[in-house]
């Protein structure tokens, strides 16, 4: 979302008087049945540096609250994420055809970055190679390899930083200033019970946090959306009291507070979408016809 778009979003809330509550107050009038009208809390994922730079500004001269669910492997290893950036850069270049045996003699197959399809392709194999051979220097010098073979100017945007997260101070910055700092996984996934199962993401999401901010870590934001219903109850026992889906709606008493829904906004919701969300419009539509929108 351009900072543009972000800011009138903000300005929006105040103008109109919407009722912008720390996530805590608001799940607990939830339950109460005190909720005020229009009532709203802002979540914001991951923890990117653009967080830092562009939002919690906004956030805190107009003074929202917001709860920041950050995944702390890449704040604590402060390198490249190394999906966004792959993606990124194939689709900045979509003139180019690569082979991806240039990149690393593991790799295999030749994919024009025009094709979508070939796009995907090439870059979900940079990407499990990156994660499954690669420490996190050797993914590293896999970026900086790819940006060469694209020509892509590298150096810049890591000078910008605009496929990192935020540094351990910016979150201790952000939480001394009305920003809830909550779990998000420590390395951005929700592993099955095949793979470990959710406690070691979350012990150690929790343990990098407790660095970083006071607590309690308590809410939680499921990446990408991915859940597990048979893991709740261990979402339970380790003292996590709500956790956020990507499931549009409303929120009721009713709502399980390990599935809350929301409403995910982005640079491709119009201003008019944004405010039939808001006033409640779409929620009429999605709970008279039951389809997701």
């Amino acid at each position: 979302m351009r900072p543009s778009v972000f800011q009138r979003r903000m300005e929006f809330l105040v103008e109109k008087g919407y009722a912008v509550l720390p996530l805590s107050t608001a799940v607990e009038a939830l339950r109460n049945g005190t909720l005020r009208p229009g009532a709203t809390a802002i979540t914001i994922d991951d923890g990117w540096y653009g967080t830092y730079a562009e939002m919690y500004p906004v956030l805190r001269g107009l003074g929202l609250p917001a709860t920041l669910y950050i995944a702390t492997y890449y704040v604590q290893k402060p390198t490249q994420v190394l999906n966004m950036v792959v993606r990124y850069l194939a689709w900045a270049r979509p003139d180019h055809t690569i082979d991806l045996s240039h990149l690393a003699p593991a790799l295999t197959g030749c994919f024009r970055l025009s094709h979508p399809t070939e796009q995907s392709d090439a870059c979900e194999r940079i990407i499990q190679y990156g994660h499954t051979e690669l420490d996190h220097e050797g993914r590293q010098d896999l970026v900086r390899r790819l940006a060469a073979i694209l020509d892509f100017d590298i150096d810049s945007a890591e000078e910008a930083r605009l496929f990192r997260f935020v540094t351990a101070d910016e979150v201790g910055d952000m939480a001394a200033h009305g920003i809830d700092i909550q779990l998000h996984t420590h390395r951005h996934r929700f592993p099955t019970p095949e793979d470990g199962g959710i406690e070691p993401e979350i012990h150690d999401n929790r343990s990098a946090l407790a660095t970083m901010a006071p607590g309690p870590f308590e809410h939680f934001c499921y990446p990408s959306g991915d859940y597990d219903r048979a893991q709740l109850p261990l979402l339970e026992d380790m003292g996590v009291v709500t956790a956020t889906t990507t499931e549009p709606g409303f929120n009721y008493a009713t709502t399980p507070p390990l599935l809350l829904r929301r409403f995910l906004d982005s640079d491709t919701i119009t201003e008019i979408e944004f405010e039939a969300e808001m006033c409640g419009f779409f929620e009429i539509i999605r709970r008279t016809l039951g389809i997701k929108i």
